[in-house]
């Protein structure tokens, strides 16, 4: 069941949203921004390395089974969240928001999507 609008809420569409932003705005928006693109795909495959070393030397970090299974769950966790980051990253590569250059938006989408294995 869906609740009734109530009547003070404002009702916005992409026309008013639009009519809002002056053209400057609206490119502002889609300004591409290489430096920070490339500064957080180097991060996020950083925490990607780090949590898999994590996992994989869990054994050597903690006394107890109990604790082993605890620490790899938390990084499996944080794995799933920066993997679901580097997708939205993929995405925004191939859709060419990232770089100007159509190749280079092309080959580190190609990349994000192999560590992913998705295309």
């Amino acid at each position: 069941m869906t609740q009734p609008r109530k009547a003070d809420e404002p009702q916005y569409s992409v026309q008013n949203i639009r009519d809002l932003l002056s053209p400057g705005e609206r490119l502002a928006l889609f300004k591409r921004t290489p430096i920070r693109t490339s500064v957080k795909i180097a991060f996020a495959f950083t925490i990607i390395l780090a949590l898999l070393a994590l996992i994989h030397f869990s054994s050597h970090l903690t006394n107890t089974l109990y604790s082993q299974i605890l620490v790899c769950g938390m990084a499996a966790i944080g794995l799933g969240f920066v993997y679901a980051h580097v997708a939205e990253f993929q995405h925004e590569l191939l859709h060419g928001h990232a770089f100007s250059s159509s190749w280079i938006n092309r080959l580190l989408g190609f990349f994000c999507g192999r560590i992913l294995l998705i295309t």
